[in-house]
């Protein structure tokens, strides 16, 4: 099964819990033999885009910072998203699971067409 993973952070690098549950969730289901893809923002400006760490497939996107109000943050996290998923992801996942609200709608819209299974 592929199965794509939306989470606030990639766990080794920072540290909570939502990025704690994705990342147990994303190791055992590389461990069962799925193609497992997790993607996050990260603070990071020096971290690649696309890893794959041991099986897992890590896809990480850095948003510019912005001074005052950012009333338009959410599009930002959403085109990120979807931009990492048409260069590296292609074809559609069998499953989204959402540990992480803007990446979770952004792939949800991404896939529409193919109408993968969701949790949230």
């Amino acid at each position: 099964m592929r199965l794509l993973i939306s989470t606030t952070s990639y766990f080794p690098e920072e540290q909570n819990g939502p990025a704690r549950l994705a990342y147990d969730l994303a190791r055992e289901s590389v461990r069962q033999g799925h193609d497992v893809w997790l993607i996050c923002q990260t603070l990071n400006s020096e971290v690649p885009r696309h890893i794959v760490d041991q099986g897992l497939n890590v896809l990480r996107y850095k948003l510019a910072t912005r001074r005052g109000l950012d009333i338009f943050r959410h599009l930002r996290h959403i085109n990120a998203t979807k931009s990492l998923l048409s260069e590296y992801v292609g074809t559609a996942p069998d499953a989204i699971h959402g540990h992480d609200f803007f990446t979770y709608v952004a792939a949800l819209d991404h896939y529409r067409d193919a109408r993968p299974r969701t949790c949230y």
